[in-house]
């Protein structure tokens, strides 16, 4: 159901932009981050589907490991869109350091408690 409403707002997306939105960075990680969460959800509802039916002896092993590191490493790139947006309005060069600092000090220690976190994980393996 998740991903019927991500290809619901990637065809809204691409409907409504226009040729100078499309050409924006912004633009371009949002149609990017959409095809990801796609592609993830495929991969996660073909494996659930076939483990359901009791037939999760076709699945070839790379397909659930790609599901696996999708649903991973996933939120990492999705969660830089944000930081992305505020770098598109918040310009360093036309902003006072101080005022950088206020903004983009939360982001930046949400990015690196995420990146620990899966270290962590990763580590723990």
């Amino acid at each position: 159901p998740f991903s019927t409403c991500l290809f619901t707002l990637f065809v809204v997306l691409l409907a409504l932009s226009t040729r100078e939105s499309q050409r924006q960075v912004i633009f371009r990680l949002n149609v990017f981050a959409i095809c990801l969460v796609l592609t993830m959800g495929v991969l996660v509802g073909f494996c659930n589907g076939k483990a359901i039916l009791g037939q999760s002896y076709w699945v070839l092993e790379s397909v659930p490991t790609a599901g696996i590191a999708f649903t991973v490493f996933s939120p990492l790139l999705c969660n830089s869109m944000p930081l992305t947006r505020l770098f598109s309005l918040y310009l360093p060069s036309s902003t006072h350091p101080a005022t950088l600092l206020k903004i983009y000090a939360f982001p930046f220690c949400i990015k690196c408690a995420r990146v620990a976190v899966l270290m962590r994980y990763l580590v723990d393996i």
